[in-house]
């Protein structure tokens, strides 16, 4: 794969930064739209490789936080870069080999078998009736059965 024929050719400096700027493909990608290097995607957001799909777009996040504003998981990638994770294609209560593989909100829980539970903050648990922020390592959680004492 190389550049389109228009993007060869000499000329000034300016007109080299020209073709390269025009050249470099679309930028400005948004929340999961595919991409090669961050300078892909809109400014706030960074190039994260996932598992299934390919590098994407995505928002990144710090540590502290558990659940990102528009519901999806502040996950870390392999190179410690942590973002809002798109989701992947398996459903909550679904059989999963990570946390990349669990929909927008989800995350891989092993307990009697392995499968995406919705994630939650242990600050501000935000579970369906009936289960409780189950803490992994403050603050983040899961959603599980509520225990009764």
């Amino acid at each position: 794969m190389g550049w389109p024929k228009r993007c060869w050719g000499t000329g000034s400096r300016a007109a080299l930064l020209s073709l390269v700027l025009a050249c470099s493909g679309d930028s400005g990608g948004e929340a999961g739209d595919p991409c090669l290097t961050t300078f892909d995607c809109s400014d706030d957001l960074i190039c994260f490789e996932t598992r299934s799909r390919g590098p994407e777009c995505m928002v990144p996040c710090l540590e502290t936080d558990r659940l990102c504003m528009d519901g999806s998981v502040c996950l870390a990638g392999p190179s410690g870069q942590r973002v809002c994770y798109v989701g992947g294609d398996v459903s909550v209560g679904e059989a999963c080999a990570n946390s990349g593989d669990c929909e927008l909100g989800a995350v891989c829980i092993a307990s009697d078998m392995t499968e995406c539970q919705l994630a939650c903050d242990t600050r501000a648990p935000s579970c369906l009736e009936g289960q409780s922020c189950i803490p992994l390592m403050e603050p983040a959680g899961y959603c599980g059965a509520s225990t009764s004492e």
